[in-house]
C-alpha cells in the first residue's frame, strides 16, 4: 500500500517531520492489521540541506518511527522507500539503498521511470536495467523487488509528467525492461503508473506473456 500522501522525513521544519513520523507509524499499524507486504513512501526533500545532511535527518526520523513501533508492539510490517524522480528529492538509487541497508523492516521500491527522469534519460537498453538489479543484489543481497513503471516526460529538474506506455515519444523503453525481468530470474512485482493504469497494465501483461512464451 502507499503511505499517506505527504511524507517528508528530512524536512527543515520539525512539525512536518513529526506529522510524517506519525503517518508512517499509523501506516505500519494498518499494514500489520491488513497483512500488507509493502508500505511505499517517498522519503522527503533536500530543502536547505546537503544530501548527506538530509540523509542524516531522514535516518533520525526513521529511528524515531522504529522506536514508536517497538513500544506499540508492531512487528509485522515492511517499509519500502521509493526512488524519487525530482533532483530536489531525497531518494536516488544510492540513497534508497543506504536507507534499506541501515534498518530492519526496510526493502526498496524501484521506480524505473523515476530513475530515468532523474538521470535525464539514461535508461535506454536492457543492460541499463540489468545494472540497476545487479547493484541492488550486490549491495542489499536481494533477488526480489517491488517496482513501478511507465513512460515519463522530464526536464533538467527531473520528473515532469507520466505518459501512457504506447506513447513512443517518451521512455524508458518497455521491451528491454520486460526482457530483463524475465531473464534475471528475480521475483519482481511491477506496478503500472501510467495515466491509463488498467489499460496499460494489460499491455504490460500481454508483452510479458509474448516474451515468456517465445
Amino acid at each position: 500500500m502507499h503511505a499517506p500522501y505527504y511524507i517528508n522525513l528530512s524536512s527543515n521544519k520539525d512539525d512536518v517531520i513529526e506529522r510524517s513520523i506519525q503517518r508512517l507509524v499509523q501506516a505500519a499499524k494498518a499494514s500489520e492489521w491488513m497483512g500488507v507486504y509493502r508500505t511505499v513512501f517517498h522519503p522527503g526533500f533536500y530543502t536547505i540541506y546537503s544530501s548527506n545532511e538530509a540523509m542524516d535527518r531522514c535516518k533520525n526520523s526513521i529511528k524515531q518511527i522504529m522506536d514508536k513501533l517497538e513500544v506499540l508492539g508492531v512487528e509485522n510490517y515492511c517499509f519500502a522507500p521509493e526512488t524519487t524522480g525530482k533532483i530536489s528529492q531525497l531518494g536516488n538509487l544510492d540513497e534508497i539503498i543506504e536507507i534499506c541497508r541501515s534498518f530492519d523492516h526496510f526493502q526498496p521500491t524501484v521506480d524505473f521511470t523515476h530513475i530515468h527522469a532523474r538521470s535525464r534519460g539514461k535508461i535506454n537498453k536492457q543492460e541499463d536495467y540489468h545494472k540497476i538489479l545487479q547493484k541492488l543484489e550486490n549491495e542489499l543481497n536481494i533477488k526480489s523487488l517491488h517496482s513501478h513503471f511507465t513512460h515519463i516526460e522530464y526536464t533538467d529538474n527531473g520528473e515532469k509528467k507520466h505518459h501512457k506506455l504506447l506513447d513512443d515519444n517518451y521512455g524508458p523503453p518497455i521491451q528491454p525492461f520486460i526482457k530483463e525481468i524475465i531473464e534475471c530470474g528475480w521475483d519482481i512485482t511491477v506496478i503500472c503508473e501510467s495515466p491509463l493504469i488498467d489499460q496499460d497494465a494489460i499491455v504490460m501483461k500481454k508483452m510479458y506473456n509474448q516474451y515468456i512464451n517465445k
